[in-house]
């Protein structure tokens, strides 16, 4: 994308992902995990200069990309995300008894210490804890 672009509209976002027009026809695609790709170039048919389309008709577009399936790459990246995130959020108590467990069977073994592991285990906890 040439540097000198600039958006022509605001953003449109539809379900997560968002459309931005740029001053030289590019169109980049994102969602909030996402960094933003170039979804195509428009462009007046024959020339070699960029088509700006009215704001509604840009809508319109973003729409019937969206219709059509052309961000879908992009929406299975997002729920992979998300899902993953969610299975995080989900398992995040038992993750937190059991960082506890082995914390407290490592400090007890014959392999006392403090390592780099076992700081950034406490940070861990710490910060769960609300204490950082």
């Amino acid at each position: 994308m040439n540097e000198q672009a600039t958006p022509v509209y605001p953003e449109y976002h539809k379900e997560g992902v968002r459309f931005q027009l740029y001053s030289d026809g590019t169109v980049m695609v994102w969602t909030k995990d996402l960094e933003s790709r170039e979804l195509g170039k428009l462009s007046v048919s024959g020339e070699d200069r960029p088509w700006i389309p009215k704001h509604k008709n840009f809508n319109s577009l973003c729409r019937q990309w969206f219709r059509e399936g052309d961000v879908d790459d992009l929406l299975s990246e997002q729920r992979r995300i998300s899902d993953a995130r969610g299975m995080k959020r989900k398992a995040g108590e038992e993750l937190y008894g059991a960082l506890e467990d082995l914390l407290a069977a490592v400090e007890q073994s014959v392999c006392e210490g403090s390592g780099p592991a076992q700081d950034k285990a406490r940070a861990a906890l710490a910060k769960a804890r609300g204490e950082k």
